[in-house]
């Protein structure tokens, strides 16, 4: 059923999705080429991920597993948590979602991925 809320856009909701399928989708352990040559494990980019203000994380994790099934996996992920009215347009720019579904999936991340919001409060 879709919502007659107004639609707010979020771009916490997308790094906190990205993140999420990142970590069950993703071996943590496999080195990602980084720019400048350097490399790092996408467990030690999760902090990254979640905190910075560039996408460029966000899309090297939906490169590795192809646009449009990370997309899918965002999206999909989206309604199995019972946000209906919640989507994800890519990895890199804002989730189109009402303020329900927002609320919904906070709840979901503060109960179910504690670790996440560690991350995101320790950063600030």
């Amino acid at each position: 059923p879709l919502s007659s809320s107004p639609k707010i856009t979020s771009i916490l909701m997308t790094k906190l999705m990205s993140t999420i399928i990142s970590l069950e989708f993703l071996n943590q352990e496999t080195n990602v080429a980084l720019i400048e040559k350097k490399s790092a494990t996408r467990l030690a980019l999760a902090t990254a991920l979640l905190t910075g203000s560039s996408s460029d994380i966000r899309a090297l994790y939906q490169d590795t597993m192809a646009d449009d099934y990370f997309l899918r996996a965002m999206n999909v992920r989206a309604k199995t948590l019972g946000l209906t009215n919640t989507t994800f347009i890519s990895s890199t720019s804002s989730a189109i979602t009402t303020e329900e579904d927002y609320s919904r999936f906070i709840s979901h991340v503060l109960t179910y991925k504690s670790y996440l919001s560690t991350i995101t409060r320790s950063a600030n």
